[in-house]
Protein backbone atom coordinates (compact mmCIF):
# COMPACT_ATOMS: atom_id res chain seq x y z
CA UNK A 1 0.00 0.00 0.00
CA UNK A 2 1.75 3.69 -0.51
CA UNK A 3 2.09 6.23 1.49
CA UNK A 4 -0.22 8.35 2.67
CA UNK A 5 0.07 11.96 0.38
CA UNK A 6 1.35 15.28 2.38
CA UNK A 7 -2.16 16.07 1.20
CA UNK A 8 -3.56 13.23 2.98
CA UNK A 9 -1.76 13.98 6.22
CA UNK A 10 -2.75 17.11 6.02
CA UNK A 11 -6.06 17.05 5.83
CA UNK A 12 -6.04 14.44 8.82
CA UNK A 13 -4.54 16.64 10.74
CA UNK A 14 -7.24 19.28 10.06
CA UNK A 15 -9.85 16.70 10.82
CA UNK A 16 -8.14 15.87 13.73
CA UNK A 17 -8.96 19.66 14.89
CA UNK A 18 -12.43 19.98 13.31
CA UNK A 19 -13.48 17.21 15.58
CA UNK A 20 -11.81 18.09 18.40
CA UNK A 21 -13.57 21.14 18.31
CA UNK A 22 -17.16 20.07 17.15
CA UNK A 23 -17.10 18.02 20.58
CA UNK A 24 -15.21 20.54 22.74
CA UNK A 25 -12.23 19.10 23.26
CA UNK A 26 -9.29 20.96 24.50
CA UNK A 27 -6.66 19.11 22.81
CA UNK A 28 -6.76 17.34 19.33
CA UNK A 29 -4.23 14.54 18.59
CA UNK A 30 -3.27 12.32 15.86
CA UNK A 31 -0.91 9.43 15.75
CA UNK A 32 0.40 8.35 12.53
CA UNK A 33 1.41 4.77 12.47
CA UNK A 34 3.49 2.59 9.37
CA UNK A 35 4.14 -0.90 9.45
CA UNK A 36 6.45 -0.58 7.15
CA UNK A 37 10.25 -1.23 7.89
CA UNK A 38 11.82 1.14 5.84
CA UNK A 39 9.91 4.03 7.08
CA UNK A 40 8.23 4.78 4.45
CA UNK A 41 6.00 7.73 4.33
CA UNK A 42 7.98 9.40 7.28
CA UNK A 43 9.20 12.50 5.11
CA UNK A 44 5.79 13.66 3.83
CA UNK A 45 4.73 13.35 7.78
CA UNK A 46 7.53 15.42 8.58
CA UNK A 47 6.92 18.23 6.17
CA UNK A 48 3.56 17.83 7.66
CA UNK A 49 4.14 19.32 10.51
CA UNK A 50 6.78 21.67 9.03
CA UNK A 51 3.48 23.17 7.14
CA UNK A 52 2.04 23.52 10.97
CA UNK A 53 5.15 24.95 12.52
CA UNK A 54 6.04 21.86 13.78
CA UNK A 55 9.68 20.23 13.61
CA UNK A 56 9.21 16.23 14.73
CA UNK A 57 10.96 13.03 14.49
CA UNK A 58 10.14 9.31 15.19
CA UNK A 59 9.24 7.62 18.40
CA UNK A 60 7.97 11.89 19.98
CA UNK A 61 4.76 13.67 19.92
CA UNK A 62 4.71 17.54 19.09
CA UNK A 63 2.26 20.74 19.62
CA UNK A 64 1.69 22.22 16.70
CA UNK A 65 0.22 24.55 18.27
CA UNK A 66 -3.59 26.39 19.30
CA UNK A 67 -5.56 27.10 15.77
CA UNK A 68 -8.80 27.71 16.83
CA UNK A 69 -8.26 27.18 20.40
CA UNK A 70 -7.38 23.52 20.55
CA UNK A 71 -3.90 22.51 21.25
CA UNK A 72 -2.85 20.11 18.20
CA UNK A 73 -0.62 17.68 19.15
CA UNK A 74 0.82 15.13 16.02
CA UNK A 75 3.31 12.00 16.28
CA UNK A 76 4.72 9.46 14.71
CA UNK A 77 4.70 5.53 15.43
CA UNK A 78 6.31 3.02 13.55
CA UNK A 79 5.21 -1.31 14.00
CA UNK A 80 7.76 -3.67 14.68
CA UNK A 81 8.26 -5.47 11.14
CA UNK A 82 6.71 -4.61 7.78
CA UNK A 83 3.47 -5.88 6.52
CA UNK A 84 0.24 -6.98 8.50
CA UNK A 85 0.78 -8.18 12.06
CA UNK A 86 1.02 -11.55 12.72
CA UNK A 87 -1.70 -13.21 14.75
CA UNK A 88 -0.78 -16.39 16.90
CA UNK A 89 -3.52 -18.90 17.84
Amino acid sequence: MPALSLMARSVALVSALHEASHFGATTAALIMHSFSAERAGFGAYCECAALFGGETGQGEVICLGQPEGVRLLCGWAQGAGAGRPQHRA
